[in-house]
């Protein structure tokens, strides 16, 4: 017979900071078909852990964390662009998951599941005394003159618990933080900026989809 104290830790981790920088200084641009300034950032991750304990006694962890700093930006500073359109755009994207299954197998099981998932970062443009012109018309209601920021990550933290022979898998801890920033920032003087379009639109998009 087995008598043993028998303990096992099962962990899997990721932890990434990474920026992507857009600029755009002093510079003429004159494009008839359009002006395109893009920065982009795109993160995948999956972490995948399973634990399980075998015995009379055990003392078993399993523990995944997935820790993100992404930061993604567009600045321009003196630059006079002209274009039919004109489209200045940051993106921050990716699917992030973590997925922890914990069971527990015998008498005296002692099992801790821990998963942390955050996802951080700046997504930011910034315009400083810039002339930003667009000469096309308005189509499908969309702005001809477009400066817009996007942070739109898929966030998925999942436990499992498994009971196996009416002994349960105890104790599961899930931590979720979405703490990025998305932002536009127009000049420090109201002169400093000039914007001409059929249609100018500036958005600040910070819309994470947590699981």
């Amino acid at each position: 017979e087995d008598k043993s104290i028998n303990g096992t830790t099962a962990k899997a981790n990721t932890n990434k900071t990474s920026g992507v920088q857009t600029a755009v200084n002093n510079a003429n641009i004159n494009a008839s078909n359009g002006v395109y300034i893009f920065s982009n950032e795109a993160t995948n991750a999956d972490i995948n852990v399973a634990q399980g304990s075998v015995g009379l006694v055990g003392v078993n962890v399993s523990v995944g964390i997935a820790e993100v700093t992404d930061n993604v930006g567009v600045s321009m500073n003196g630059a006079n662009i002209t274009g039919s359109a004109v489209n200045v755009i940051t993106n921050s994207t990716g699917d992030l998951k973590v997925d922890n299954t914990q069971g527990a197998v015998g008498a005296g099981a002692v099992n801790v599941a821990y998963s942390k998932l955050t996802h951080g970062g700046n997504n930011a443009i910034t315009v400083d005394g810039s002339t930003l012109k667009a000469t096309g018309a308005v189509q499908d209601n969309q702005p001809t003159l477009l400066i817009e920021t996007d942070s739109e990550v898929n966030m998925t933290n999942k436990l499992h618990g498994v009971a196996v022979g009416g002994v349960a898998a105890g104790a599961m801890v899930g931590n979720t933080i979405s703490s990025g920033n998305a932002a536009v920032t127009i000049g420090n003087i109201a002169s400093a900026n000039t914007f001409i379009g059929e249609a100018v639109g500036v958005y600040a998009n910070n819309t994470p989809t947590v699981k």
